[in-house]
């Protein structure tokens, strides 16, 4: 487990440079994948839900509490900083995702959602996109170097 967020994870996302506080701390134990430590977790209120970003070793993750119980998502912190880090949350045979949260970098640009095509801009809270009730099918962000991110939503 670690003990601290590495540095290539405090230069990119502003949303662990900030300090924690009690609410960030889910309660559960210090303890998730990748040596995740939820005591350096950051809490992010979104409309789609409560999402937690949580450093881990050589990784970044995302964990949203449901009604059964955690739900996680991880990749390396490389990934993450290509908008790679994608939690969706979808109850069995809905045709649309309940929520998905996606963590993207501090130099993200023109941060969209689209379905079928079309696409619409969407706001980013703490390095955090968070979608409710949606039917979108990929995320897509213009990074620092002006190229053009997208990737599919799960």
């Amino acid at each position: 487990m670690i003990d601290r967020s590495a540095d290539e994870q405090t230069a990119n996302f502003a949303v662990l440079r900030r300090q924690t506080a009690a609410e960030d701390d889910p309660g559960t134990g210090p303890k998730g994948p990748f040596g995740a430590n939820l005591r350096l977790a950051r809490r992010v209120a979104t409309g789609a839900g409560v999402v937690r970003v949580v450093p881990a070793n050589g990784a970044m993750c995302l964990r949203a509490d449901t009604r059964t119980g955690a739900a996680w998502a991880c990749v390396s912190t490389a990934d993450a900083r290509t908008g790679r880090l994608i939690l969706s949350l979808r109850e069995p045979g809905a045709t649309a995702t309940e929520a998905v949260f996606a963590l993207v970098p501090d130099d993200a640009r023109d941060v969209s959602a689209g379905t079928a095509g079309a696409k619409s801009n969407v706001v980013v809270e703490s390095n955090v996109v968070a979608l409710a009730d949606t039917e979108a099918d990929t995320l897509s962000f213009t990074d620092a170097g002006g190229q053009q991110r997208s990737v599919l939503l799960p």
